[in-house]
């Protein structure tokens, strides 16, 4: 549990660092023990889901990230199951996002696949903080769609370049991935990311490289 109290210590004091307006009190083990969860629970109702139906170790962070905004139950309708995306924007723009200076109502919907839902305006300012920016259906044709993929799993490689993305994206030495097993799987465009998750102590302590994995709650 203390790895997760530092790694939510570390983002809490990059952004704040870097959004000099985020005021709001946070809980130290909210999100991040909800993203970094290793238990797969099965997906239930989720207007009825608490900590009760979490297991023993997480039931109150779970709580208390509900209590929060961190997470809402009654927006994510699969709140018991993998982190998608979606749900991803809205933890981190609960947490991180919300006091930036940027208005949802004010930014365009750059994705093609995101409609007017729960986490519209979430995925618009992850995008505009640079967070999350998806990706371009045609890779060749910068005009083509962009799409966001908002119901796929949240991946930890996906996760470690939040994290970094998060940070400032600062340089990072990727020779330090030489030092985990199975670094290889991670694709170009995630290996900054997960070289500074490792710089930073944030992943791989048992350097092992789990880049495909879902991130659950």
């Amino acid at each position: 549990m203390f790895y997760l109290f530092f790694i939510f210590n570390f983002l809490f004091y990059m952004n704040t660092r870097r959004f000099l307006g985020i005021r709001r009190a946070i809980s130290l083990i909210g999100i991040l023990s909800i993203l970094s969860g290793l238990v797969v629970l099965t997906p239930i109702a989720s207007a009825a889901y608490s900590g009760a139906d979490a297991p023993e170790w997480a039931a109150e962070a779970t709580d208390r990230a509900i209590e929060l905004g961190l997470r809402d139950a009654d927006k994510d309708p699969n709140f018991g199951g993998s982190v998608t995306r979606a749900a991803a924007c809205l933890m981190f723009v609960n947490a991180f996002g919300e006091d930036g200076g940027l208005d949802p109502a004010d930014l365009e919907n750059p994705f093609s696949d995101v409609p007017d839902d729960w986490y519209t305006d979430s995925v618009k300012l992850c995008y505009a903080y640079g967070w999350m920016v998806g990706s371009l259906v045609d890779k060749e044709d910068p005009d083509s769609d962009r799409i966001f993929r908002p119901a796929d799993p949240f991946s930890r490689e996906e996760f470690a370049v939040v994290v970094w993305a998060m940070s400032g994206k600062p340089d990072v030495d990727e020779s330090v991935l030489e030092e985990v097993d199975g670094a290889d799987n991670f694709q170009d465009w995630s290996r900054a990311g997960a070289a500074f998750a490792k710089e930073q102590g944030l992943m791989f302590g048992n350097n092992v490289a789990d880049a495909a994995v879902a991130v659950n709650n």
